[in-house]
């Protein structure tokens, strides 16, 4: 499956699209035009994987344990080909990747950084960063 790649530097951030697209519908929506300052200053390295909601909870076709099955692949495909991706990209082998967004894409988000936010750093398979308020969310640093 393609992976949209945007900005050159900077923190890892990986965007879920919204609904049933693909990996070019965050540029579609404006979502990379609103990040644009933070991408040119090298504060992130933004990228975006397709989604399969059509082929899973958005088909009426597929029964429920089939689109938990089909979610439950694509949950494996991000963390042992897209996470891995993203490290080598950035030169980074033990990346923090920052994740986002909307709709069925913020359920996306939110459920890979809860599957490893209870597992510490050293043991968790993607290095997602966990959700605000956990002991993986970096510390800030004052300017």
């Amino acid at each position: 499956m393609p992976i949209a790649s945007y900005g050159d530097r900077g923190h890892p951030l990986l965007i879920f699209p919204v609904g049933q697209g693909d990996c070019l519908e965050v540029e579609r929506i404006r979502l990379i035009q609103a990040i644009e300052p933070h991408l040119f200053a090298g504060r992130c390295h933004a990228f975006s994987a397709e989604s399969i909601n059509r082929h899973a909870w958005m088909n009426p076709e597929v029964p429920p344990p089939e689109a938990a099955r089909r979610q439950a692949l694509y949950a494996a495909y991000v963390e042992d080909e897209v996470v891995p991706y993203i490290r080598r990209v950035t030169g980074a082998p033990d990346a923090r990747i920052a994740v986002a967004g909307a709709g069925f894409g913020a359920g996306a988000s939110q459920a890979d950084t809860r599957a490893n936010a209870s597992r510490p750093a050293s043991g968790r398979r993607s290095g997602f960063m966990g959700p605000p308020g956990s002991s993986s969310r970096p510390s800030r640093r004052s300017r």
